[in-house]
């Protein structure tokens, strides 16, 4: 029996929707699957922190940044 986990990448866009509580069923249906392993690396989690600021702070990014917030 091989007990190797599939290993899947997360893209920022599927975290970006989950968290808008957008299209949220592939995320909640790969977290359940025992089977599998998601990685994401620097680049998705920087693009997501990106996102994040957006959401979170409700003004660009880039704004927040400008204004010395960040």
């Amino acid at each position: 029996m091989n007990s190797k986990k599939r290993k899947i990448f997360i893209d920022s866009s599927i975290l970006v929707e989950f968290k808008k509580q957008s299209k949220t069923e592939l995320l909640l249906e790969l977290i359940s699957n025992t089977d599998t392993e998601l990685v994401i690396n620097s680049i998705v989690l920087s693009e997501y922190t990106f996102y994040l600021l957006a959401i979170e702070g409700e003004k660009a990014p880039r704004t927040t940044k400008e204004n010395k917030e960040i």
